[in-house]
């Protein structure tokens, strides 16, 4: 599986921005609150405008290389055989009819993709969510209003799933 360095070591980099993005919110926060009343604008955006930009791009990186892991490599299928578990662990979908269900890894990629917006709930600093909603032909074709990406799950399947290709 030589072929699929390459694309691991991108999805590694897109990872490394997203985990260093949520985690490091809370703590920037607390310091510009803690030392810097007043601050100038300039330090709100490259604190975290800048980095909120660079990770959901990062995650559209992420979900076009599973997409692109997936159709060579078929992990989807090998999820489904080695272990039913592992399919619930990338988050929830919100459905129209007010259930939801487990995320998938295909959904995960359909979602952030198609999704008219994405954005982030960092409300537990111990369990960001990417927020993708539907646009509105999506709610009314696949039926569903919005998917919670659990970034933290997210983060170990990238970590794991790439030991087995590498």
């Amino acid at each position: 599986m030589e072929a699929a360095l390459p694309l691991i070591r991108l999805l590694h980099d897109n990872m490394a921005i997203v985990i260093t993005f949520v985690f490091s919110q809370a703590p920037i926060r607390r310091l510009i609150k803690e030392r810097y009343m007043g601050y100038p604008k300039r330090l709100e955006d490259f604190s975290f405008e800048v980095p909120r930009r660079n990770a959901t791009r990062a995650c559209l990186e992420i979900a076009v290389l599973f997409r692109l892991i997936d159709d060579r490599w078929k992990i989807a299928n090998y999820l489904r055989q080695v272990n039913q578990a592992t399919l619930s662990c990338f988050g929830v979908v919100h459905r129209t009819d007010g259930t939801t269900e487990l995320l998938t890894l295909r959904e995960l990629t359909n979602k952030i993709i198609h999704a008219a917006d994405l954005s982030w709930d960092l409300s537990d600093e111990q369990a960001p969510k990417l927020i993708c909603t539907a646009p509105d032909d999506q709610k009314d074709k696949y039926k569903w209003i919005r998917a919670e990406v659990d970034i933290v799950n997210l983060a170990f399947f990238c970590d794991g799933f790439a030991a087995e290709l590498i």
